[in-house]
């Protein structure tokens, strides 16, 4: 069973996935390109634009800040 934590970030993949590789495009950006630009692997940038649950964080905040987005809480209370 998944944590709020994991459906949280499962979620979010599912729906902004095929958005982040739209951006990727647009910019004119390879997998390779943005790996490079966001200092993580073309894997992971594969694994993000794939939808896959299991990326962590950091990796995922520093593709959105290539893209010229920003990951952020809503109130959690």
């Amino acid at each position: 069973m998944e944590t709020p934590n994991q459906y949280a970030r499962s979620e979010f993949l599912t729906v902004s996935a095929p958005k982040l590789k739209e951006r990727r495009k647009l910019l004119r950006l390879t997998q390779e390109e943005l790996a490079a630009a966001a200092r993580v692997s073309p894997k992971l940038v594969g694994m993000v634009e794939a939808g896959k649950p299991t990326v962590q964080l950091d990796g995922l905040e520093r593709i959105l800040s290539v893209l010229g987005y920003s990951l952020s809480l809503g109130d959690l209370t």
